[in-house]
């Protein structure tokens, strides 16, 4: 494997590392002011490093088509399996339920972090669509960079304009406080994702300059500081947006210098790069694990161990999505569901049908 690909692989498993601890500061009621702002750069970060392994190989149909295999069908048998559990086992499902899992938002489905795979599908769609349609691989730096501040500057609308907003069907039992598959961050995020397209040679590539590392940790701490800057792409929220970029920028900048030095250890190289190629799994099946273990360990050791409880809960939010890998790897039933197909034989005559297209 060449050092560019190991540097990305190794920013993907830092990326989901990162929003992973996020989840695990609100779950753990650690809620500091610095785990707050580590928002303003968690998500943007792991949208732009997504756009690096972008390929163009195949028609847009066949992307897109791959892409729900990669993405909605692990998310749809997962939440689907849920469902079914809660109506055979406790008899809670409700068509509320099962309508919020096809509405793909956060705080519709059970498992909630699961909202950035409608997502990430979403933006994907678009993302090829741009490419596509405006040939965007064979223009200029200006034209691409024009495109990136144009769908920044649209996501930032519609931020605007779309949140906070709510779904309500008491009847069916259902509430959603955003679009299905989180409508109002699309083009922020597909900024982010078509930066990390444009850029994946130079981010592969990367340097430490530290001049810049020490400005962006200056504007960083400001920022955080003095501003109301607040990001979080799952409930439609960008707000103070100027602010906002600039310390999402100035953070992934920091996040690519330790990284840097990341990657000349041996250990520490393979551990993120494992957490890379594992991110799906770590994405879907850290949420159950850290509200279940967490729980157990306070109730054992006490609320004066919180701090313990939370780190062992976070080391277990890591390791158990690591072992459903690889039971899935070692089950050709779990690996239809939860692997590419094009990558598990069978192939299925869909995928036939359109490659011969």
């Amino acid at each position: 494997m060449s050092q560019r690909i190991v540097f990305i692989d190794l920013l993907r498993g830092v990326s989901i590392s990162l929003v992973i601890l996020g989840h695990a500061s609100f779950s753990f009621n650690l809620r500091s002011e610095l785990l707050a702002d580590l928002a303003m750069f968690r998500m943007p970060l792991f949208f732009l490093i997504s756009g690096t392994v972008l390929s163009l190989k195949s028609s847009a149909m066949q992307l897109c088509v791959k892409k729900a295999d990669q993405l909605l069908k692990p998310y749809l048998f997962t939440l689907l399996a849920l469902f079914c559990a809660d109506a055979l086992v406790r008899s809670q499902a409700s068509i509320g339920g099962l309508l919020g899992i096809f509405y793909g938002s956060r705080d519709s489905i059970i498992w909630q972090p699961m909202w950035y795979l409608t997502h990430l599908w979403l933006v994907f769609a678009v993302v090829i669509t741009l490419v596509k349609v405006f040939d965007l691989p064979s223009r200029s730096a200006w034209v691409k960079g024009a495109a990136v501040l144009a769908c920044l500057a649209t996501g930032i609308l519609t931020t605007q304009l779309l949140s906070p907003m709510q779904v309500t069907f008491d009847e069916l039992d259902f509430r959603a406080e955003t679009f299905p598959f989180t409508f109002e961050s699309l083009f922020i995020s597909v900024a982010f994702f078509l930066a990390g397209y444009f850029l994946r040679d130079k981010i592969a590539t990367f340097k430490t300059n530290p001049w810049i590392l020490l400005a962006s940790v200056l504007v960083f701490v400001v920022i955080s500081l003095r501003t109301t800057a607040v990001v979080d792409l799952g409930s439609g929220k960008y707000q103070a947006p100027l602010f906002a970029l600039l310390g999402g920028l100035a953070g992934i900048y920091f996040i690519f210098c330790l990284s840097q030095l990341a990657v000349k250890s041996k250990w520490i190289t393979t551990l993120f790069v494992h957490l890379g190629v594992s991110s799906l799994f770590l994405l879907i099946f850290h949420w159950y694990p850290m509200q279940l273990v967490f729980g157990k360990l306070m109730y054992l050791l006490g609320s004066e161990w919180k701090l313990l409880a939370a780190a062992i809960t976070y080391i277990a939010c890591i390791a158990i999505p690591l072992l459903v890998r690889q039971v899935v790897l070692r089950s050709p039933l779990l690996q239809l569901f939860y692997m590419p197909v094009t990558q598990f034989p069978p192939r299925l005559s869909l995928y036939k049908k359109l490659e011969k297209a």
